[in-house]
């Protein structure tokens, strides 16, 4: 875990290893919507109807470009 300060405020940033570490001690709960970006943790968003409906319309053409020379996940 490093330290770094900005605008007065100590922030203490940790690693992918230790967020993971997090998650396997119970530290965060399994269903937690929490993203680690730049060591910081920050809160995810639920994924309304617009998101959703935006992933699966990508999906479908990704498939349909792609045929069956690759598979495509979400």
């Amino acid at each position: 875990m490093s330290s770094i300060i900005e605008d007065g405020v100590t922030r203490h940033r940790i690693s992918v290893s230790e967020y993971y570490r997090m998650a396997e001690v119970g530290l965060l709960a399994p269903d937690a919507r929490v993203e680690l970006i730049e060591g910081e943790f920050v809160d995810m968003a639920p994924i309304g109807s617009e998101h959703g409906g935006t992933v699966y319309a990508l999906n479908r053409l990704l498939v349909e470009a792609v045929g069956t020379r690759a598979v495509v996940l979400v």
